[in-house]
């Protein structure tokens, strides 16, 4: 056993300074942000350091109290502070409120009781509402509120698509035209430029009628299970501002329990769909390594590990997994009653 214990610690030391070697190269090129406004005494123990000269506060109430870069020299507030402090300024009024189910949402557009552009006024009101409010990377309102008009335009008059008006999210390491992709770091934000297509899965959600929101918050290069970012802030759960989200699709996981997404895409490497799904409430749907590749739904996608990648969704119902299957992987789904639940030798039904 001790052999053993020994080869177990030299792997866990190589990870690490494989990490700490990524980490290091992109922190050398992306500059710090701006220290946030936590004085002195709101430091999460008593060590005392030199007074630092304190740069003007706004009188406005703050709202990003999210924790602050690696290269600051503040210490980050404790966890308790930060989730009063979010009570205060009311960042959770919204997401309390009751939330539409997806089959109610869907029945409503499909049947046109409700229009994709009321459906998304609706959800985009709900979006950043945690205490860090970096729920989305890149989310433009007035893009979400065009494209759901431009929905309603293009299937008047014909049948209806699975998503037809749904406000869903995605993972920002896929293309959206027009959005510049990050992957979670400052780095690849001010180096890459904007996309000038969508990669295939937005192209996907939008052939089936879904309406993107925005682009979401993740772990730096999707490479960690925590959420816990330098250059956006940790993700915090929008219920809850002492927990995180989980990650590596720790905004996708925010985007649904805040309600401003009824469905989003994350990606599953090594936990980062079931991960978030499990620490956040919700369901979760990680599919095979080949139903994405064998698709093409990857191109305009950043990779982790091409050999482990998948792909899937985060929702709150698990039986609204086959229908979100059916849509972004063309699977034919058998019809059964949703009320039920049973189990035999082909397929489970809920």
């Amino acid at each position: 056993s001790q052999v053993t214990r020994e080869g177990c610690h030299g792997f866990r030391g190589r990870k690490a300074t494989c990490v700490y070697t990524r980490a290091l190269r992109i922190k050398a090129f992306a500059p710090p942000l701006p220290r946030r406004w936590f004085a002195p005494s709101h430091r999460a123990n008593s060590e005392r350091r030199p007074d630092l000269p304190r740069e003007p506060r706004s009188k406005s109430p703050a709202t990003c109290i999210s924790w602050g870069h690696a290269s600051s020299d503040l210490d980050f507030p404790h966890s308790e502070l930060r989730a009063a402090l979010a009570t205060a300024c009311g960042y959770n009024a919204r997401v309390n409120s009751a939330l539409p189910s997806f089959s109610q949402l869907h029945a409503a557009l499909q049947s046109g009781e409700l229009s994709p552009l009321d459906a998304v006024e609706q959800h985009l009101a709900r979006a950043n509402s945690n205490s860090g409010r970096n729920v989305y990377i890149a989310i433009d309102r007035e893009r979400a509120l065009r494209d759901a008009d431009e929905v309603t335009r293009r299937f008047a008059g014909h049948g209806k698509p699975a998503l037809y008006g749904l406000p869903v999210s995605l993972k920002d390491c896929f293309d959206l035209d027009g959005f510049v992709t990050t992957a979670g770091t400052r780095f690849y934000a001010q180096h890459n430029a904007p996309a000038r297509e969508h990669s295939a899965v937005a192209a996907r959600l939008k052939e089936q009628g879904a309406v993107i929101v925005g682009k979401t918050h993740l772990h730096p290069l999707a490479y960690g299970i925590t959420g816990e970012n330098p250059d956006y802030g940790d993700e915090t759960q929008p219920r809850d501002a002492k927990l995180l989200t989980g990650g590596s699709s720790s905004g996708a996981a925010a985007s649904v329990q805040e309600g401003s997404a009824v469905a989003a895409i994350g990606t599953d490497t090594g936990g980062s769909i079931r991960v978030p799904a499990a620490l956040c409430g919700l369901a979760g749907f990680r599919a095979s390594i080949e139903l994405a590749h064998a698709r093409g739904l990857w191109r305009g996608g950043v990779h982790l590990s091409q050999a482990f990648d998948t792909l899937g969704w985060l929702f709150r119902d698990l039986s609204d997994g086959p229908l979100l299957a059916s849509a972004l992987f063309g699977l034919k789904i058998p019809t059964t009653d949703r009320k039920s639940t049973r189990l035999n030798s082909s397929h489970i039904t809920i």
